[in-house]
């Protein structure tokens, strides 16, 4: 029997439904992306090898060496994966704002409600679920390419590393699989939970700040000011800490990435000329290494996914409570380029400290 869905993974299933189209533009973007920049790199590395030889073997045969395909090559290459990378990113990001376009205005009108798991939130805390919690769901729509163009990417580089000697391409296969299980492990151990902590504790500080903000004629005539402000420090001392925390845990995350990617590139590099009985010429040497370096950074993209997903996953969580029961019709949003959720003026007003805070 398969689980059932909260209200809230409806919805965004949903859109990524709707918006599998786009999706699909921004996945075969991303391969054109990881594949383009593999090859460039391995041509690029074969051709500054190639001709550096060329020219000092002479003037002869620096004059026969054909200077013009491979450089046609490298510039059609580098076309390739710009005009890619730009399709990726509008047809991604375009998929994600029109999921979310659906997602908000239900959370405002839960809100407007004012009923169930609204009730207990300040509007500090509810700022910072509609707009910070569901940011970080966008990262669901944007990174469902990662896999495609990590295998893509990877197998190419792995192709390319391959011709001075297999082991290269089996050191490359081997880096790869331990940069991806090794940042997985330290993303859901140490980074994932900081991540957590930190979205809580900015909800805190937004809530404190706007409980004081409308305790501000009570706090005058008290002459609670001081108190107010250290109150505020102390939550924002925190808030701070949290940060610190998660950008520590992430730096120990690209560490890995760095050493791994390190090692990987040495065993590529260094086991033909072990291995082989006849050196492997250098320009292939120097397609392995940048091929290597090209896997590596399409490695790194399934890493930054991981370390956005426990974000992701955190903030729908404390979105599903505000979702309510599952409705059966599609949620749609007003036409036009502007959404009016609130054309009654107290009902917007009740808003008005949620956005003063941002």
């Amino acid at each position: 029997m398969s689980e059932a869905l909260s209200p809230l993974e409806q919805l965004i299933r949903a859109e990524v439904r709707a918006q599998r189209p786009r999706l699909m533009i921004a996945t075969a973007a991303a391969i054109g992306v990881t594949c383009g920049a593999a090859l460039l790199l391995g041509l690029s590395g074969w051709f500054i090898a190639a001709a550096a030889l060329a020219g000092l073997a002479g003037p002869a045969v620096a004059h026969a060496f054909n200077y013009m395909i491979p450089s046609a090559l490298i510039r059609l290459l580098a076309i390739v994966r710009t005009g890619s990378r730009y399709v990726e990113r509008v047809a991604g990001h375009e998929a994600a704002l029109q999921g979310l376009g659906r997602l908000r205005p239900r959370l405002y009108a839960r809100l407007a409600e004012g009923r169930g798991a609204v009730k207990t939130l300040a509007a500090g805390e509810a700022s910072s679920r509609l707009i910070e919690d569901v940011d970080a769901i966008q990262t669901r729509f944007i990174r469902l390419s990662a896999p495609w163009a990590l295998g893509a990417g990877l197998l190419v580089s792995v192709a390319m590393a391959a011709l001075p000697h297999i082991a290269s391409a089996v050191a490359l296969v081997v880096g790869a699989a331990a940069l991806v299980l090794g940042s997985h492990w330290i993303a859901e151990r140490w980074v994932r939970p900081a991540a957590g902590d930190r979205q809580a504790a900015q909800g805190q500080l937004k809530a404190r700040l706007a409980e004081l903000e409308a305790a501000v004629p009570e706090l005058t005539a008290w002459s609670l000011e001081g108190w107010a402000a250290a109150e505020v420090a102390r939550v924002a001392d925190a808030a701070d800490a949290a940060a610190i925390t998660l950008s520590r845990r992430a730096g120990y995350l690209m560490s890995w990435a760095g050493a791994v990617t390190g090692l990987t590139l040495a065993g590529v590099v260094g086991l033909p000329l072990i291995l082989s009985p006849v050196p492997p010429a250098t320009p292939l040497i120097a397609v392995a290494a940048l091929a290597t370096a090209a896997g590596m950074e399409a490695a790194l993209a399934l890493v930054t996914a991981l370390r956005d997903a426990g974000a992701a996953r955190a903030a729908t969580a404390r979105l599903e409570p505000l979702m309510g029961e599952a409705e059966t019709g599609r949620v749609d949003t007003p036409a036009g380029t502007a959404l009016r959720l609130f054309p009654d003026l107290s009902i917007g007003s009740k808003f008005d400290q949620v956005h003063m805070v941002q």
